[in-house]
């Protein structure tokens, strides 16, 4: 812990020494804007004043021209502007309806009319500016999309997909997991792997580092807009070999503003069901949707100090309850509970081994197909009566084919969004940010009944924060900081009521509370997983002439501790192996398979650092050539417990063992501590 505190020091203290000569661009979540300015004969006008000011929050960026009449205005905040040219002689211009999307780079060209500085010439921007400076292919997400498209269940990130290169992979080839946030996204994009995107939230990374998938992204009403990058990423994007996407979340204006909203899905409001009649003639009757759902919240912002200070904040709470199909399952009937398995077994009666016999050594007469009654009264067999208690008395048939409504899935999630935005001078800027997403679905369960599990409950809660610094160096360079912090917190948790095999009288070891595995589970899988991930990125954007040069670093540290109790408690199976079916295997107690163990332990981490430098050069007003490095090295991860192996040829060769765990075969090796023990 003391060297993990040092080194955040020390990451803080170099990135506040490097504050004058680096920034950070695209993955800030900002724009930039460039052009020429000429007067009405083409002729190009140097050191002419241009000012960039928010329509928003009267914040101004100005920039003068350079001996070719170019100027470029990077790291602006997204947003509606007024670009307004100023030059002794000529008339001043104004051009208004300019809107800067995330990470876009548009060009407005400007030409001076001959006239007084006093005189105006306005001009109101029509339709969408082209970009002219990045070379990767965008998709952005706009304002208007975000709230006014319907997304069910109001997840933004379902946006993605009106790319027409991205997919939503969900959990396909395990890109998506129990362990991941249930609104987690996995998008292969341009035909990459669902874990090999890269996702921001306001200029930080946005990622569950277990799985490289996205974490969740704030409401619809939160959400200024993203952006999805799908091919030829700009140098400081990197670490994953697919797409970008790039959120940015609303910031307060000079104006208070605020919404309110509530979402409502139930069956009771739908329309009569329609019924349709079927290939034979009947009439299928209609289904009313079962699920109900309330999404409600509201949003706020405006100003702490005109001019100067801005705040955000948003909330919304989901409620869902939604009833799950019919489940179909074999359990002991009272006929085999008392050792008979006639009926079961009977020629012509369906179940599974009609007509077999089971095996003599456990029978009252070869072929009689009952159980002899000194079989059910051993200790491992009253505890299989125990378990089959725990199964609710029903009209079964004579299979043991039994079914059943489960329990409904009962959900609640409240998310909550906070930012803060300060113009502390006309050349610094500064925000931070505060993100959490809370999602609890209790484990389900009736006492006394084994089939009434819900499966695992979920109790997950994730944490992002983000601060940034913008400073305007000199006439040419900007630099910008971004330090962030995210903690995922994922439980996999079980129900008070639910009890162990221990608890109903097995002699052994169940470390495990509330999880019972013996023919039927109860919830399922428990464990946890928390994940703390430690950010620091600063980029310097220089413009000099034709060249507009990006420099900067990012560096990343992960943590990931996890415990997997799926081992933990016993696990009896049953097959058949004994008396023949596994029915009679189960109320007799004998085992086919046992399994337990000490669960899964982990405490790793990895560092991820990386650097680039990139260079636009305008080779000529119609022409620009961009080139960039990147390095992005993979440093292995480490275990805080040295729990790990290796092996090595050349041991193995010369049959060298282990000195600390002798027992272990030649070329196999452990670490232990710092060094490893061969």
């Amino acid at each position: 812990m003391k060297h993990l505190l040092k080194l955040q020091y020390a990451l803080v203290l170099l990135a506040v020494l490097m504050l004058p000569c680096l920034r950070m661009s695209a993955q800030s979540a900002v724009s930039q804007v460039s052009g020429v300015v000429k007067d009405g004969t083409g002729a190009l006008i140097s050191d002419a004043e241009v000012e960039m000011k928010s329509a928003d929050t009267n914040i101004i960026h100005t920039v003068h021209t350079d001996e070719r009449g170019a100027y470029t205005i990077p790291s602006l905040p997204i947003g509606p502007y007024v670009l307004q040219v100023k030059k002794q002689g000529f008339s001043t211009y104004v051009q208004t309806g300019i809107t800067l999307e995330v990470n876009s780079n548009p060009e407005l060209n400007v030409s001076l009319q001959v006239g007084l500085v006093t005189q105006e010439v306005e001009v109101q921007s029509v339709g969408l500016m082209v970009e002219t400076q990045d070379t990767a292919v965008t998709q952005v997400i706009n304002p208007q999309q975000v709230v006014d498209l319907p997304l069910n269940g109001r997840q933004p990130t379902d946006l993605i997909a009106l790319s027409g290169g991205s997919v939503n992979a969900g959990s396909a080839g395990g890109a998506i997991n129990t362990l991941d946030y249930p609104t987690a996204v996995a998008y292969s994009v341009a035909g990459s792997q669902p874990n090999a995107t890269n996702y921001y939230l306001d200029g930080a990374q946005n990622v569950d580092f277990r799985t490289n998938v996205g974490l969740p992204m704030p409401f619809p009403d939160a959400l200024a807009e993203f952006s999805l990058g799908i091919s030829a990423m700009p140098a400081n994007l990197g670490a994953h070999p697919g797409g970008a996407v790039n959120g940015v979340t609303r910031a307060g204006t000079n104006r208070f503003h605020g919404s309110g909203f509530e979402f409502v899905r139930n069956g009771i409001l739908d329309a009569t069901a329609r019924t349709y009649p079927t290939t034979t003639g009947a009439i299928a009757a209609g289904v009313r949707d079962t699920l109900v759902r309330n999404q409600f919240g509201g949003t706020i912002g405006g100003p702490i100090r005109k001019d100067k200070i801005f705040f955000f904040a948003g909330y919304q709470g989901t409620f869902s309850n939604a009833t799950v199909g019919s489940t179909t399952t074999v359990v002991p009937t009272p006929a085999m509970l008392s050792g008979n398995f006639q009926a079961f077994l009977a020629p012509g009666s369906g179940c599974p081994g009609a007509g077999s016999f089971l095996k003599s050594a456990y029978t009252t007469a070869p072929g009689s197909n009952i159980i002899q009654p000194a079989l059910l009264q051993t200790p491992s067999a009253v505890l299989a009566a125990k378990v089959a208690a725990l199964i609710p008395s029903a009209a079964y048939d004579v299979c043991g084919d039994y079914s059943y409504q489960g329990p409904a899935t009962i959900t609640t999630e409240n998310q909550g969004v906070g930012r803060v935005d300060w113009q502390r001078t006309a050349k610094d800027s500064i925000f931070g940010r505060y993100y959490f997403t809370h999602y609890v679905q209790p484990s389900q369960f009736t006492s006394g009944n084994l089939l009434s599990t819900s499966g695992v409950g979920l109790a997950d809660f994730i944490q992002t924060v983000a601060i940034g610094d913008t400073y305007i160096v000199g006439t040419h360079g900007v630099n910008t900081l971004r330090l962030s912090f995210d903690r995922t917190a994922t439980v996999r948790a079980s129900n008070p009521q639910i009890p162990t095999l221990c608890s109903l009288g097995m002699n052994a070891s169940c470390p495990v509370a509330n999880q019972i595995s013996a023919y039927k589970a109860a919830p399922g899988f428990l464990g946890y997983d928390y994940e703390n991930s430690y950010g620091a990125s600063e980029e310097f954007a220089w413009t000099n002439g034709k060249h507009q040069v990006n420099a900067g670093f990012t560096f990343t540290n992960v943590q990931m501790n996890n415990d997997g109790l799926f081992q933990l408690n016993p696990a009896p199976t049953f097959n058949g192996g004994w008396t023949g079916q596994t029915l009679s295997d189960f109320i007799t107690g004998n085992v086919d398979g046992y399994s337990q163990g000490n669960g899964q332990l982990g405490r790793d981490g990895q560092k991820q650092p990386s650097a680039y430098i990139q260079d636009a050069w305008k080779v000529a007003p119609r022409l620009q050539l961009t080139g960039g490095l990147r390095w992005d090295p993979f440093l292995p991860q480490h275990n805080k417990y040295s729990e790990d192996s290796d092996f090595s040829l050349a041991d193995y060769a010369v049959g060298t063992v282990s000195k600390q765990y002798v027992n272990a075969p030649p070329r196999h090796y452990l670490p232990r501590g710092r060094r490893i023990q061969r």
